[in-house]
């Protein structure tokens, strides 16, 4: 009995080590966790806090990879004090469960003493030529309204509306890059106190163009006006360099046509009318110049439009499917005599008549008066019934969109000692020049 009792402790003992061994190797619970958690901080970092503004953390989390989400683990020591310029720190720990710690995170904090009165508008601007912009002045004052004032300005045409704080560019003249790209203006600020302060802000125009029919465009603003044109003749390659530059002549147009081929200075001829407005692809005469024998005679035949409405409504389209850019239409007559004859009444009072040498240059040649104008008008001739271009260094026309009666309808035409502005046959190919509607 002794033995067999002796046999079973040996037995328990050896089963209970073999236990406490893992079984001989058998799976031992998957390792130990070393890796570290990970702490996030959220929001700005650092954060810029006006002195006295209180200072609400907007705090961190934390992950683990066993745990999971811990941030309600975090421990923080903040430093902040809003009372006292200065700068601060926010320091976030963590422990996982297995006691693996995070690296710290810390948040700067910088408490600033705010001005008493600053601007709080920018000191750059940025314009469109040819646009009237709007610039935003303001300030931050505890003591009352403020006044503004100009105490700079190279741009002679900037105004203030001292009510709102409203700064306005260029109202009386639009900007034009061409001419100056960059303005510079000072803006004093004076408030109840009688404390002021003054900020340059400068000002960058950008050039505006668009492109039509292959070819770009820019604008130009009248300085008489205020009115938006398109820097050259429809058709042109580049700005005129001269007076007799043909590359700015621009494109030769038969009266209210469509831009469908017939007004370069090179197209086919026809000698057979429209049977439509505007001319339809399978026309004979379609992108053909059409040819008459007598100037009396119209491109379109006989009763489609005698009295040019059709027509004059076709140019004055401002919605791009004519023959100008979308937003610009043909000028009508009214248009061109406003920019060119101070008094409609008396077409000798001209703005490019010799003895208004501060609006149209030093010339006592008007066609050369028409060029020094902002327009820059060439001498482009013109091409005639017979499709022949003629004139040309020797003379501008320039259509409008406006129609007469008897198959005429106004243009411009100058030569040297002549500014004429009546009515010409429709037949004529001349250039055109497009206004901002």
């Amino acid at each position: 009995m002794r033995k067999y009792y002796k046999e079973y402790i040996v037995a328990m003992l050896i089963s209970i080590s073999m236990i406490g061994c893992g079984g001989g190797g058998g799976g031992g619970g998957g390792g130990e966790d070393t890796t570290k958690p990970v702490i996030t901080i959220v929001g700005d970092n650092p954060i810029d806090i006006a002195k006295g503004v209180t200072f609400t953390d907007p705090g961190a989390t934390a992950t683990d990879n066993v745990d999971g989400n811990i941030t309600a683990n975090i421990t923080k020591v903040s430093t902040v004090d809003t009372t006292t310029v200065g700068n601060y720190s926010v320091k976030y720990s963590v422990n996982d469960a297995a006691g693996n710690k995070a690296e710290d995170k810390t948040r700067t904090v910088n408490v600033y003493e705010p001005a008493s009165f600053q601007f709080t508008s920018s000191s750059t601007a940025t314009i469109e030529e040819c646009q009237a912009s709007i610039i935003t002045v303001s300030t931050k004052d505890g003591n009352g309204a403020v006044v503004y004032e100009l105490v700079a300005n190279d741009s002679n045409s900037t105004e203030i509306n001292q009510t709102t704080g409203i700064l306005k560019f260029s109202t009386k003249k639009l900007p034009d890059f061409e001419t100056k790209d960059t303005y510079s203006i000072t803006v004093k600020a004076t408030d109840n106190s009688g404390e002021s302060i003054t900020q340059d802000i400068a000002i960058s125009i950008t050039q505006w163009n668009i492109t039509l029919r292959d070819k770009d465009y820019g604008c130009v603003p009248s300085p008489y006006t205020g009115k938006i044109w398109l820097d050259r003749n429809i058709g042109a390659t580049r700005l005129c360099e001269d007076i007799n530059d043909t590359q700015c002549f621009g494109d030769y147009y038969q009266w209210g046509r469509s831009a469908d081929g017939h007004e370069k200075f090179d197209s086919e001829t026809n000698d057979t009318q429209a049977h439509s407005i505007p001319i339809e692809t399978e026309d004979i005469s379609y992108s053909k110049f059409i040819t008459v024998l007598d100037y009396s005679i119209g491109w379109v035949e006989s009763g489609k439009d005698d009295n040019g409405s059709l027509r004059m409504a076709e140019w004055q389209k401002s919605d791009g499917s004519t023959v100008c850019p979308d937003g610009y239409y043909v000028a009508d007559g009214f248009a061109i005599a406003n920019e060119l004859i101070e008094n409609d009444d008396n077409i000798t009072n001209a703005r490019i008549d010799l003895n208004s040498t501060d609006k149209s240059g030093n010339s006592d040649n008007r066609l050369v008066n028409a060029y020094n104008t902002f327009l820059k008008l060439p001498a482009n001739g013109l091409r005639d019934k017979d499709s022949n271009v003629v004139g040309s260094t020797e003379s501008t026309f320039l259509w409008s969109s406006t129609a007469t009666d008897n198959n005429h309808s106004i243009t411009l035409n100058l030569e040297k000692d002549i500014v004429n502005f009546e009515g010409a046959p429709r037949v004529f190919g001349f250039a055109i020049r497009c206004i901002k509607h």
